[in-house]
């Protein structure tokens, strides 16, 4: 064994000099897994009776588009209610004008396709793409090393990515990117 010591000031630097690469590469995979999960998924929009909107993947049954798509098989036919709320007079503020008016709603689903990324409904699953630096530490062996994680807080995003891998987003697009996250590593 050798009792070579590294200048500490050219260890600092290669460290400096590594963990930019690695930062810049953590976020082009966090900023790649945000495109991979904006592909927008077909919604209907309902109205709960609060009157806070939120959305299903679907099709409304005299939207076109439910004929010319990828998402019809699996697809069934649903129903949910919505709620309209009356219109306040002119210049009227305060509470609406009355309660809310339940209808129903009938549309078409749009099962996500089984192996592809997720789609957008709402667009939380994309904000929830975080990445983080571990800056250099210690592991049990003794090696100095620089980290960078890129993941999601959410039981959600762990299901869709381990869950039977139906929707695996996370390894396909580090799959994909990898020879490109090499280059980013090798060049800065």
């Amino acid at each position: 064994m050798s009792n070579f010591k590294w200048n500490p000031q050219v260890e600092a630097r290669a460290f400096a000099l590594a963990g930019k690469g690695l930062q810049t590469a953590t976020i082009f995979l966090a900023d790649a897994i945000k495109e991979t999960i904006s592909v927008p998924a077909p919604r209907v929009t309902l109205t709960d009776k609060t009157g806070a909107r939120y959305y299903v993947a679907g099709f409304k049954l005299n939207d076109p588009r439910r004929y010319v798509t990828p998402y019809v098989k699996g697809a069934r036919q649903a129903t949910l209610t919505s709620y309209r709320f009356p219109s306040k007079p002119k210049g009227a503020s305060g509470a609406p004008a009355g309660p809310p008016k339940p209808f129903g709603v009938t549309f078409q689903t749009a099962p996500a396709i089984k192996g592809d990324p997720p789609r957008k409904l709402s667009g939380k699953l994309r904000r929830e793409v975080q990445y983080e630096m571990l800056h250099p530490m210690v592991t049990g062996s003794g090696v100095t090393m620089t980290t960078g994680r890129v993941g999601q807080n959410t039981q959600y995003a762990a299901r869709l990515e381990f869950g039977g891998g139906l929707h695996e987003y996370y390894r396909r697009t580090l799959n994909k990117f990898r020879t490109a996250i090499e280059r980013i590593m090798q060049k800065t």
